[in-house]
């Protein structure tokens, strides 16, 4: 009787449908990654002022402050101020009754006169490290003015082209 129990058993597994082995598949994509970094700067600076005397020179400087990123190549320069001026490296700052006091911006490196006054010319070339990095302006009062008491206000602007 087990061996008709047996032959019975192989019988009905034999009908019944083989059961199949999974089977895993796989598939893959790639994408391209891409990262533009901007160049980014910032620029301080501090008031400038001297006291203008007829008779003598007077100087004055202006701390400017930049901090560019690492590595960026950046130029500082320095406007003309707002008053036009006929002589091209020097500034004028309009005073009491339309008063003129003449003055000459400088460059930091090597305190030279800043050339036409025109900006993009008589820059410094500079490096950003990531860290704020010193740079000044300085002034000089032309020698022999007559000019009216009071104040004599000028702006000059300073660029940074990175």
């Amino acid at each position: 009787m087990r061996l008709a129990s047996f032959v019975f058993a192989l019988a009905i597994l034999e009908l019944c449908p083989a059961s199949r082995q999974a089977v895993a598949a796989t598939t893959s994509a790639s994408f391209a990654v891409t990262a533009t970094v901007q160049a980014t700067c910032q620029a301080s600076s501090s008031a400038m002022g001297y006291k203008a005397d007829a008779a003598a020179m007077k100087n004055a400087m202006s701390a400017v402050s930049v901090t560019c990123d690492h590595p960026t190549a950046y130029n500082v320069s320095l406007s003309a101020g707002v008053v036009p001026s006929d002589a091209a490296a020097i500034q004028k700052a309009a005073g009491p009754a339309s008063d003129l006091l003449g003055h000459a911006i400088l460059a930091d490196f090597p305190r030279t006169l800043n050339g036409s006054r025109k900006a993009g010319t008589g820059t410094v070339a500079v490096t950003g490290n990531e860290y704020s990095q010193a740079h000044a302006g300085y002034a000089q009062t032309v020698e022999t003015q007559s000019v009216a008491p009071g104040a004599h206000p000028d702006t000059i602007t300073v660029t940074v082209t990175y």
